[in-house]
């Protein structure tokens, strides 16, 4: 029984298996006929028109949105548009970010307030200025002593000339100062006073108006200007403060103004000037009703025009939207082609090997603060620091203009452009052809601004700082090290001992490695040059082991050459006054300069390095000369050093001209001219475009100064390892707290 009920149960099975192959491959039919009949008519492909459109429109920081659509298939992208950098000022703010700063324009004196010897240059809003047609001005330093009340024509803005009567202090001390003004008419004015800080504070003040008279006012001012009444304080910069909307009574005719130290505040305000407006006369433009005159393109500005009420016409840019219209991997507007992001190309200006001077073009994929160093096969070139960084936009092609005398470093085969966040490596390799692979001849260190003594709060910092670069120095194979003065602060023997000191020191490290300095202005104040200290201290304290010996002339012991190994020459040229500002000022001997010009004629055939501390004012080469930056003691025009150095340069090219004095550090190159100016600046060493000999700035070895104009003691010593090859000269800036080369401040010349 058993047996066969198995065995039906196998039989029924069976019938089962059978029934569900036939449903299978009946299935498999029907799906087959499906999916034959569903196939859809293969499209043919087409390349993508876009047309680009403005969804959202950017501002001065606030980027804006863009979208491509394809006329054909109507595919869509959205892209970012960046920021355009550019403030929109309606009722005294900025539409875009509501910014109240003031903007301002430099306005040229006739006169000299502080007796520098130039006339002075003052900074006013358009904002306050402008068709002010009848305001009184004043303007004036703690030291002009001059009155005028000459109608000067100055124009503050692009949009309208002004004609303002202007008037000078009459008297002042150290205590107060006393302004004369006029006025058309009597009534209620508005006072507007404009604050030039000298050390970026502001000081309280007390200013009486009309003192001992019926119409007697006064005003009092503190550090923060809290509690005055005034309706605002805006900072236009950090050189500069307005404060507006203080109403006075003036009468028809003369007023007396003296402003006094604030009883709150133990120092005066350094400088000031003053516009006095007739209430209800005051106008500030608000342009509206923007007309695009011109539209902007993918690659093209565009300009636009806005009506004030009063009829004055503001013409305005419209950035360039960056919307490309590709087809066939070409825009159709600018020409450019549509390629993968990164370091497009790099446009080099010469072509010898190891000149990297040019212009760089970047097209990065994503929005971000891209770095950029130098590279080999294993990544960012070892000690060095990066060349230039920047915040780039996506999607935006930027031009970055590399400073002609950039250097190539030795190895260096590519160049890296590198995210913020790490994330993406753009990489460039560099011609072959471009490589700097020569053999040096020989190398020198070049150092300044020593400053032994207590200057930095304690005399190990700058004498460790001295030490350590040094020897730095000579284990990177300098034959001998330059310095271009200032050693010591307060002209004092205790410091001229620590200077010997320390080349005793050096001394006993490498006998082989001789130390020659220059006396800067630091060793002729106060008391004046000591030849004798100098001699002692600095010159005649060891004996090198070594070929490279002063050679003196007749008649001047005190400057010297020394020949270089390959026949260059090194000339020391010790300032010995310490005497600046005026146009009569002295700070060489007129011996020295018969020196200098006959050592200059006689290796005129020669590469000639000159230590000099001093640098020429106006002349480019050293970072404290750019302006809003620069450094108050250099050889102004007018003065006989200034007039013969400019002669001297002009003729001899071959000359190397070294300077320190100022401390700046290398990195000031990086300050801007301009916003979105993608570039570094001809701040520490220029030739005028081949027109003047080679003008090179050497920051302090002590402590250099960064942008803030204050010195960093503990974590900046700077300078230079000069190397020499056949054909050329390579200066590289050294980081000697750190140990690594600041790739920006690596210089190449020709010889």
């Amino acid at each position: 029984m058993k047996h066969r009920i198995l065995a039906l149960l196998l039989t029924l099975a069976l019938l089962m298996s059978v029934v569900a192959c036939q449903n299978r491959e009946k299935t498999a039919e029907t799906d087959a006929t499906s999916v034959s009949t569903s196939v859809p008519t293969e499209e043919k492909p087409h390349e993508h028109s876009f047309r680009p459109t403005v969804i959202t429109k950017q501002f001065c920081i606030v980027a804006g949105e863009g979208e491509r659509t394809c006329d054909s298939c109507g595919e869509k992208i959205t892209v970012s548009l960046p920021a355009t950098g550019e403030h929109i000022f309606r009722n005294g703010a900025c539409i875009g970010c509501g910014q109240s700063q003031i903007p301002l324009t430099a306005v040229p004196s006739i006169y000299d307030a502080n007796g520098d010897g130039r006339n002075d240059t003052y900074y006013f809003s358009p904002l306050l200025t402008d068709r002010f047609d009848g305001a009184v001005h004043v303007w004036a330093g703690d030291y002009d002593t001059k009155l005028s009340s000459s109608t000067v024509s100055t124009s503050t803005s692009s949009e309208a000339e002004v004609k303002l009567p202007h008037w000078y202090v009459t008297y002042g001390n150290g205590e107060y100062i006393v302004y004369r003004i006029n006025v058309p008419e009597d009534g209620l004015y508005e006072m507007a006073i404009h604050f030039r800080m000298k050390d970026g504070q502001l000081r309280g003040a007390k200013y009486t108006i009309n003192g001992g008279t019926e119409n007697e006012q006064v005003f009092e001012t503190s550090h923060s200007f809290t509690g005055t009444g005034y309706e605002a304080v805006r900072d236009a910069s950090t050189v500069t403060s307005y404060m507006y909307g203080i109403t006075v009574n003036l009468k028809k005719g003369e007023n007396i103004i003296r402003i006094d130290q604030a009883d709150s505040c133990e120092k005066t305000q350094h400088f000031r000037d003053f516009y006095f407006v007739k209430v209800g006369e005051i106008h500030h433009h608000v342009y509206e009703n923007e007309t695009v005159k011109k539209q902007s393109t993918c690659a093209k500005e565009g300009r636009s025009e806005a009506t004030c009420a009063c009829g004055l016409t503001c013409s305005k840019v419209i950035p360039a939207t960056g919307l490309h219209n590709f087809v066939d991997a070409t825009c159709t507007v600018c020409g450019r082609k549509d390629q993968p992001a990164g370091i497009l190309y790099y446009d080099f200006l010469y072509d010898q090997p190891g000149f990297a001077g040019g212009t760089v073009s970047f097209y990065p994929e994503h929005s971000d603060t891209y770095t950029f160093y130098w590279g080999d096969s294993n990544g960012q070139l070892a000690n060095y620091t990066m060349l230039y960084s920047d915040l780039f936009i996506a999607n935006q092609e930027a031009e970055i203009t590399i400073q002609s005398f950039t250097a190539i470093p030795k190895g260096a085969t590519k160049l890296l452009a590198v995210s913020a966040d790490k994330r993406t490596t753009y990489t460039y390799d560099i011609p072959a052809e471009r490589l700097f692979d020569k053999e040096q001849l020989y190398s020198f260190g070049a150092l300044s601004d020593s400053h032994q003594g207590n200057r930095y709060g304690s005399q190990s910092i700058p004498y460790n700082h001295f030490i350590d670069a040094v020897k730095d120095l000579s284990n990177m194979g300098a034959l001998m090290i330059g310095m271009s003065g200032d050693f010591s602060y307060e002209n004092e023997e205790f410091e001229y001992q620590l200077h010997a000191k320390a080349i005793k020191e050096l001394y006993a490290f490498n006998p082989k490695l001789p130390i020659y300095t220059t006396s800067g202005n630091h060793e002729c104040k106060y008391t004046g040059f000591s030849k004798e200290w100098f001699l002692k201290y600095s010159r005649n304290v060891v004996d090198y082991d070594t070929d490279l010996l002063p050679i003196f002339e007749s008649g001047n012991d005190l400057d010297f050459a020394i020949e270089l190994p390959d026949g260059s020459v090194m000339l020391y040229l010790n300032q010995i006054y310490y005497d600046y500002g005026k146009t009569t000022s002295r700070l060489l001997d007129d011996y020295q300069i018969v020196w200098l010009e006959q050592q200059l004629e006689k290796y005129k055939d020669r590469t000639v390095f000159l230590f000099f501390h001093t640098f020429i004012d106006e002349e480019a080469g050293d970072a404290s000369t750019h302006t809003g930056k620069e450094y108050g003691l250099p050889l102004i025009s007018g003065t006989v050093e200034y007039k013969r150095f400019n002669e001297l340069f002009t003729k001899y090219k071959n000359v190397v001209y070294f300077s320190g004095h100022s401390h700046q550090s290398f990195d000031l190159q990086f300050m801007k001219e301009k916003a979105g100016d993608k570039s570094n600046l001809y701040t520490n060493i220029d030739n005028n475009n081949g027109a003047f000999a080679t003008m090179v700035h050497i920051p302090s070895v002590a402590a250099t100064r960064s942008g803030t104009g204050l010195s960093d003691a503990k974590n900046r010593s700077e300078g230079y390892l000069v190397r020499v090859y056949e054909d050329c000269i390579v200066f590289e800036g050294y980081d000697f707290v750190n140990n690594q080369n600041f790739a920006y401040a690596t210089y190449i010349i020709a010889k």
